[in-house]
């Protein structure tokens, strides 16, 4: 650095030994992501300093342990309006902090400062993504508007909309197949967080898409959406967050809609590459049939797409598979749990609720899995993690301070990460 940053910002007592800035940006890049965005009012010299994309690298990896996850519960009751709480195995007592929901824009573009509104018309905040690189969407549930999120800032600001479909409501638009889902991921190339928009105008006669309109927008360009010639060969799902790994977005998706039952038949996994714009398909694990994939759900696992069974009360066995490596279509089952060699006190409860692995914790040598609450069958959600060698899951924390006096309420659970990315 020509010019350091310490010489610039404020002078040091001569009796006090000065720490090399490489000693002080080694610190820096360890601290929490709202730390960092208040030294960088220290001088100009620090503010770049703190802004590079190097620092940015830096940060991310030293200030997310993979041992410890942070994740953030995402809750909305009518009587509260949409709160966040964090948790981290940090965290003192192992409980979870509460942390409002940050302001953001209504309008069309990024950058302005409306708030969130508490409740629209019954509507509530949900995840359209899972996390990316410490960026989140999350979608007003019934509708095409959606925000972008850095719950380790507390910033968030609306994407820009796309098409609209008239004066349609949002449930009349997805029983006609006439609806959007999103995607985020990172170019590592461009060192740029893109969203890709996926816009359906209807079915055929052969229950396929008469029409889908591709967009991508690059966050902190011009936040305006380009459109791009390739186009998915299936109907991506618009009520489950789409994931990020290894350089591609995923969803679930069917092949085609069943026009005389309104019902999806075979599913596919779908594919962008961040790399070259382009969709393809991932094929499931040998011996699983994908019309069998409408009873699973994808996630993100050590950096790897994640398959996983969603309910299990219908099992005997609760598989998470993890892809090997995009475009090898290799599959490992990274862990088998016999529901009969869990404890009966842990079955009883879960095989009434969905499971969904999070994290690897521990050096690899246990999972870490949300049970979301879900009305009239759990009060509140809980993390447990799973001990291969136990053969045995174990609670390690209870959502209870997040239970509001409103029936009507949801929760969505996601790992985040630390991140100094900004946009607006």
């Amino acid at each position: 650095m020509a010019t350091s940053p310490i010489d610039a910002g404020f002078a040091v007592a001569p009796q006090c030994p000065r720490l090399p800035d490489d000693i002080v940006l080694n610190i820096f890049e360890r601290l929490p992501a709202k730390s960092v965005g208040r030294c960088r009012c220290l001088s100009h010299n620090w503010a770049a300093a703190l802004s590079s994309d190097d620092f940015a690298d830096h940060h991310r990896r030293l200030a997310n342990r993979r041992d410890s996850p942070r994740v953030f519960f995402l809750h909305h009751s009518f009587q509260d309006g949409p709160l966040m709480h964090v948790w981290s195995q940090d965290s003192p007592s192992g409980a979870s902090s509460r942390m409002d929901v940050p302001r953001a824009t209504n309008g069309n573009t990024i950058g302005s400062t409306d708030e969130v509104p508490q409740t629209i018309n019954g509507n509530v905040l949900r995840l359209a993504t899972l996390q990316c690189r410490g960026l989140v969407i999350l979608q007003k549930s019934g509708t095409d508007v959606n925000y972008l999120c850095n719950p380790s800032t507390g910033k968030m600001a609306a994407l820009p909309q796309g098409q609209k479909e008239g004066q349609k409501t949002w449930y009349e638009n997805v029983i006609q197949q006439q609806y959007a889902s999103l995607g985020l991921g990172y170019d590592v190339h461009t060192k740029t967080h893109n969203v890709v928009r996926i816009h359906y105008g209807g079915c055929d006669r052969e229950g396929l898409p008469r029409s889908v309109e591709c967009q991508v927008s690059v966050i902190n360009s011009t936040g305006r959406w380009r459109p791009i010639q390739e186009k998915p060969s299936a109907w991506v799902r618009y009520d489950e967050p789409s994931v990020f790994a290894q350089g591609h977005v995923y969803w679930l998706a069917h092949r085609k809609v069943n026009i005389s039952a309104n019902r999806p038949v075979e599913m596919a996994i779908v594919s962008f590459s961040l790399a070259d714009h382009t969709f393809g398909t991932v094929a499931p694990p040998l011996g699983l049939e994908s019309k069998s994939l409408s009873k699973h759900n994808l996630g993100e696992l050590d950096g790897h797409l994640c398959l996983f069974n969603h309910n299990v009360s219908q099992l005997s066995c609760y598989d998470i598979w993890l892809l090997h490596e995009h475009g090898a279509n290799v599959w490992n089952l990274r862990c088998r749990i016999d529901m009969s060699k869990v404890s009966p006190d842990i079955t009883d409860r879960f095989v009434r609720c969905r499971l969904y692995p999070l994290a690897i914790i521990n050096s690899g040598n246990r999972i870490l899995l949300v049970q979301p609450r879900i009305a009239f069958a759990n009060n509140y959600s809980r993390l447990c993690a799973y001990d291969p060698v136990a053969c045995d899951v174990e609670d390690i924390y209870s959502g209870s301070n997040m239970v509001y006096h409103c029936v009507m309420s949801s929760i969505d659970a996601a790992v985040y990460e630390e991140s100094i990315i900004s946009f607006g």
